[in-house]
């Protein structure tokens, strides 16, 4: 795969951070409002959108963009489906938590961010859950900067678009990857 425009991350343990830079005296205060088509985050040193309808999330540094969604998804016995649609969020004093309508019926997937100084962390789940499941995330590259990070068992070619890279299925047990992915934005 040439990592040119777009990346795809199958997630199978149901967590992304981006901007791999840990989190300094814990979670940042933040606002929210609710648009008619989407949810602004701002926070001090970042801000965060989330488009309603199709569900996207974007992080911008100023008005500079640093990660775009491009079409979250979730693979189970083969089928992939997309997440359609926010139907309801609910902020917390860590940040906000989804509830995304999918296009499998009557299963909806559930998704979490937690705002910190330089990061935020994003958890996915799904309704009914099953072992082999796995979640998807597609990231535009083009305006986000040179992208480091991912597996080390490969070998690396940075930064990242550089690449022609295999994608394996990230194993939380192996000491030889890491789920972080860091943009030089």
């Amino acid at each position: 795969m040439k990592l040119a425009s777009s990346f795809t991350c199958f997630i199978s343990f149901a967590i992304l951070c981006l901007f791999a830079v840990p989190a300094v005296g814990g979670v940042e205060s933040f606002t929210v409002e609710e648009k008619a088509s989407a949810i602004e985050i701002q926070l001090p040193s970042y801000r965060v959108s989330i488009t309603k309808e199709p569900y996207s999330l974007a992080l911008m540094r100023g008005t500079e963009p640093v990660a775009s969604s491009a079409g979250s998804f979730f693979v189970r016995n083969g089928a992939r489906y997309a997440l359609t649609g926010v139907k309801r969020f609910r902020q917390s004093l860590e940040g906000i938590s989804l509830s995304v309508g999918t296009s499998c019926p009557g299963v909806d997937a559930g998704v979490s961010i937690t705002f910190f100084r330089d990061n935020l962390l994003v958890q996915w789940s799904v309704d009914h859950s099953k072992a082999n499941d796995r979640m998807g995330e597609n990231f535009l590259l083009q305006a986000s900067g040179h992208w480091y990070g991912g597996n080390v068992t490969s070998g690396h070619h940075w930064p990242l678009e550089t690449a022609t890279i295999e994608l394996d299925p990230f194993l939380a047990t192996s000491n030889q990857t890491t789920p972080f992915w860091i943009t030089s934005r």
